[in-house]
């Protein structure tokens, strides 16, 4: 199979430049010699000082559509500058016209330009014209002298598209931003989306990778390559790596290569000024499909947010960096080792999900936003994993609204934050409760096991009172100032004179005095007594194994007790009451022996 590269989005034929009686202004002569697609090109003599306009009459809606012409001239030198509105595209309807500056002779480059342009942006002068009926197109040249009586400008293939789809493979193997390029460059084409200079790939317009509307496969890695996306006028949401897929075939979106663990032969991908309002993003969550999302050895430079593959088969990030760029949401992908610097985002460099798998990462100099974004507190406590940070101004931005806890596990090192609280633990150890037959040393499934605090208790509550119990329906809302509990985090509630109220309770965090549980019966309500709380590990059914297990980070050695036992299902097993200690350090592995019980 072979590269496919088509026009892609809000695409429209306009003018292929091929007959002079289109065009009014400047002696248009059609030209043979040379040209960008097709067979001949649109020539003109550009000689007078000031205004100079050429331009076809027709009818067409550009709302909503990026207008492409190829244009150049040898009158450099009587060129205007950009900011004397040098180079002009003119749009008009039957009364109004406006002129849009796109270039002027300090930015012209030589040779074939491919003039862009965003129709719905608002004029440099005039007056906006209805982009649903527009009635003229053309360019206006601003020339400081006389050129020479010659022919001296031409115009050649004006369109509109968006970008670029782009699938299919090369010879069966991978395709890159080379194939791309020849395939747009040829004079069949002739888009003007992406050009080649001096080996750098520079694009004005969007790349979708992948056949979402057919069933072809896609093959595309890039190596060694450099793209960057132009300073042009276009909209702020036009540049684009879209990746999508159909399905049925296979997708595959390569940046670099992976050799030895490491990422290597990395592609440089960034904006050409950083004050450009056009940036580029990396979509791959809109397709749930993609095979294969990787990225190796990558840098990426003035990015807007970016979204990795939500369900990709084969998803990783190694070694790549990621500076003035917006926020990132990983999704599930694998991010090793790479670098997010001085994020634009304003909340933070990194969104953090439930099943984040990132390690090994450094967050440097991020001061718009933070290093990373908590946006929840359903997985609290929360475990870095070589994480670390240097030169921000929050390392962590927790805007979930609950408190959170975070384990600096394997090196991590966040000191900062703001938002919602965050508490920051040490190295998490684990606690491991084995449960075995007293009788054969059998593993014991689905034993029921309840640790929680005791007396002397270290980091969790121990009996402490609380102002309030009281109930609506069958949730309990408990009034507990500066709890520092989050959602899922387990108590045992006792003291009260309502005995119904008194059980071991996964809660709901409601905010920072107050949190729910669930219970099963309509106890009067507010609870009577004295109320208190215990802080609870966990009240788990052992598994296949006879475990059950609890990882976090202690600040001081805790005491704990609890109970294993079997008591719902045969074979049952009776009470075996637990008195222990988890060891901040080392945590705490203890096999219980429970007598049968029938």
């Amino acid at each position: 199979m072979a590269v496919t590269v088509a026009a892609y989005g809000n695409t429209l034929s306009i003018n292929t430049c091929q007959n002079s009686g289109d065009w009014t202004g400047e002696t248009p002569v059609l030209t043979t010699d040379f040209y960008k697609e097709g067979t001949g090109c649109m020539g003109f003599t550009v000689r007078g000082g000031g205004a100079n306009d050429v331009t076809i009459s027709g009818t067409w809606n550009l709302s909503g559509k990026h207008l492409r012409l190829w244009w150049m001239s040898v009158a450099i030198k009587e060129l205007d500058p950009v900011a004397s509105n040098g180079l002009q595209i003119i749009l008009g309807d039957a009364t109004n016209t406006a002129y849009y500056t796109v270039g002027g002779g300090d930015t012209y480059p030589g040779g074939w330009w491919n003039l862009v342009l965003d129709c719905d942006r608002t004029p440099t002068s005039g007056t906006a014209p209805t982009l649903t009926a527009v009635t003229t197109i053309g360019v206006r040249m601003n020339h400081t002298g006389t050129a020479k009586n010659a022919q001296n400008t031409w115009i050649d293939m004006i369109h509109c598209c968006d970008g670029l789809s782009v699938y299919g493979d090369d010879a069966g193997g991978y395709f890159d931003f080379d194939n791309i390029f020849s395939a747009d460059d040829s004079t069949t084409n002739g888009w003007g989306v992406i050009r080649k200079i001096s080996g750098v790939f520079y694009l004005t317009g969007m790349l979708r990778f992948g056949d979402s509307a057919g069933t072809n496969s896609t093959k595309f890695q890039a190596k060694s390559q450099v793209v960057v996306f132009e300073d042009r006028p276009v909209d702020s949401a036009l540049y684009d790596f879209d990746i999508e897929d159909n399905g049925t075939g296979t997708t595959e979106f390569i940046l670099g290569d992976k050799v030895g663990g490491k990422g290597v032969q990395g592609c440089v991908v960034r904006v050409e000024d950083s004050s450009q309002t056009g940036v580029f993003t990396i979509d791959a969550k809109t397709d749930t499909d993609v095979d294969n999302f990787k990225l190796y050895g990558s840098s990426f430079y003035g990015a807007g947010d970016m979204w990795f593959s939500k369900s990709a088969t084969s998803a990783e990030v190694l070694g790549c960096s990621f500076e003035a760029c917006g926020q990132i949401d990983p999704f599930t992908c694998d991010v090793r080792d790479s670098f997010f610097i001085n994020t634009s985002h304003a909340d933070a460099a990194v969104l953090w999900n439930e099943s984040i798998d990132i390690v090994g990462c450094a967050f440097i100099a991020n001061t718009t936003g933070a290093g990373v974004e908590m946006p929840s507190a359903v997985g609290t406590p929360y475990a870095y994993d070589n994480l670390t940070f240097s030169g921000n101004t929050y390392d962590v931005y927790n805007s979930s609204g609950s408190a959170i806890s975070i384990n600096k596990n394997n090196g991590s090192d966040p000191t900062s934050s703001e938002g919602a609280a965050v508490t920051f633990l040490g190295v998490s150890v684990d606690t491991v409760i084995t449960v075995k037959d007293v009788t054969d040393f059998s593993l014991i499934e689905n034993a029921r096991v309840l640790l929680e605090a005791s007396a002397g208790s270290g980091d969790l509550y121990y009996n402490q009172a609380v102002t309030s119990v009281s109930r609506s329906g069958t949730t309990v809302t408990v009034n507990h100032s500066g709890h520092n509990l989050g959602t899922n985090d387990w108590i045992h509630v006792k003291g009260c004179t309502e005995n119904e109220y008194n059980i071991v309770a996964q809660v709901t965090y409601v905010d920072a005095n107050n949190y729910t549980y669930q219970i099963g019966t309509t106890p009067s309500s507010p609870a009577t007594g004295s109320p208190t709380v215990t802080g609870v590990i966990f009240n788990s059914l052992t598994n296949a194994s006879g475990v059950v297990s609890d990882t976090r980070s202690w600040a001081n050695d805790q005491p704990v007790s609890g109970r294993a036992r079997r008591s719902t299902s045969s074979p049952l097993y009776k009470n075996q009451p637990i008195v222990e200690t988890i060891d901040k350090d080392t945590g705490l592995a203890v096999t219980v022996y429970v007598i049968p019980d029938e």
